[in-house]
């Protein structure tokens, strides 16, 4: 009876743990996509900004390029680190990106699904 106990103990500890480690990857998953939803509209934000800029500068004549600038910066940044989250959630995912043209693949695909993009290139 110890013995049937001992099993059935060590199966609810297991299946506590895979449930755990799913709430977290779970948690982990809605975190990124949250990001790349922030990064994404912090992004067209900046180029509302910048056409807003464009057009009150042409209205008044004149046109400052550091600002343009900066907020070309800054686009460029959130980029970058939409790119990085993207690739994480790929990786939660199972998948990853095709560096040619961004389509999510499987993890263990060769060649990208969209683009015919080889991944691996020692493969015969």
């Amino acid at each position: 009876m110890n013995d049937f106990l001992e099993k059935a103990k060590q199966y609810i500890d297991k299946a506590a743990q895979t449930v755990s480690n799913k709430s977290n990857e779970f948690v982990e998953k809605t975190k990124c996509k949250s990001a790349i939803s922030s990064a994404e509209d912090q992004i067209t934000k900046a180029y509302a900004e910048i056409g807003r800029y464009y057009y009150e500068s042409h209205l008044s004549g004149e046109l400052f390029e550091g600002f343009v600038a900066d907020k070309c910066a800054l686009i460029d940044e959130l980029k970058e680190k939409l790119e990085e989250l993207k690739l994480r959630l790929a990786q939660l995912n199972d998948e990853k990106l095709c560096p040619k043209c961004g389509e999510k693949c499987a993890e263990s695909a060769v060649y990208c699904s969209k683009c015919g993009y080889r991944f691996y290139e020692d493969c015969k």
